[in-house]
């Protein structure tokens, strides 16, 4: 992947290898966007908020999927990221 490019990762995956992976991406100058499958909605356990947390934190834009609900809906619902955080606290 090149600097300035977009890599849009879609997974049911809570594995924190995938995130690290998309971490350092991100620090090379490529744009992530995760769109993660809620598998605890789904029936399935697993830990989405630690998953989501640390996709926030390593400012990884971030939307989650739950089942039964409109993707359109979901996807324009984004979780916030740490950059998000800091943009706020530098506006007030």
């Amino acid at each position: 992947m090149n600097r300035g490019d977009t890599l849009i990762a879609i997974t049911p995956s809570y594995d924190m290898d995938w995130i690290r992976a998309a971490r350092e991406l991100r620090r090379r100058g490529t744009r992530i966007v995760a769109v993660v499958a809620d598998m605890t909605s789904f029936g399935v356990r697993g830990d989405t908020r630690a998953a989501t947390l640390e996709l926030a934190a390593s400012g990884i834009l971030t939307y989650v999927l739950r089942e039964g609900e409109d993707m359109r809906e979901a996807l324009s619902q984004r979780q916030q990221t740490a950059d998000d955080r800091q943009q706020m606290t530098d506006n007030r």
